[in-house]
């Protein structure tokens, strides 16, 4: 199997997979150096977060850049039909991660229907003396905060 490999490579016939490299850390940059050698002479493939890989590097090289987008719903339900086995204790979990999410989903757009985002930031644009506490005293001087807070308060209708 070693010779297929080595005249695969020799004939410049081979992909290369480079799968994580934003999870390169402190050797990062020697990875995407080795990556960039590499691909002078063979196909590769890089992948890795938007945030953890050097993108003008791979733009000035003329790589062709994707974003994959995240599953449906329903695109997750075929996997989890497909990969796990029926009455399976994993793929009863994933069913009720499913519908924990697709509850989360609801409620989140519920509460934004009760606490419009433009009403909080109003709450951020408080100066000075005036700023507000918000639940358990917490200083709400950012959106960030005043969001955390109002994601924690129960509404009482």
């Amino acid at each position: 199997m070693g010779g297929l490999l080595r005249d695969a490579v020799k004939a410049r016939r081979a992909l290369f997979v480079f799968d994580g490299v934003d999870e390169g850390g402190a050797v990062k940059e020697v990875v995407e150096g080795f990556i960039l050698d590499v691909s002078r002479d063979h196909v590769v493939v890089v992948t890795g977060r938007p945030e953890g890989v050097s993108r003008e590097m791979y733009v000035e090289r003329s790589y062709l850049l994707l974003s994959l987008q995240p599953l449906t719903m329903e695109q997750q339900q075929q996997m989890i039909n497909l990969r796990l086995e029926e009455h399976s204790k994993a793929r009863e979990f994933f069913a009720n991660l499913l519908k924990f999410v697709k509850s989360r989903k609801l409620m989140d757009a519920l509460f934004f229907e009760h606490f419009p985002k433009r009403d909080i930031e109003k709450l951020a644009e408080i100066k000075g003396d005036e700023k507000q506490y918000a639940a358990g005293g917490v200083l709400a001087d950012t959106l960030e905060v005043l969001y955390d807070c109002a994601a924690r308060a129960k509404p009482v209708y």
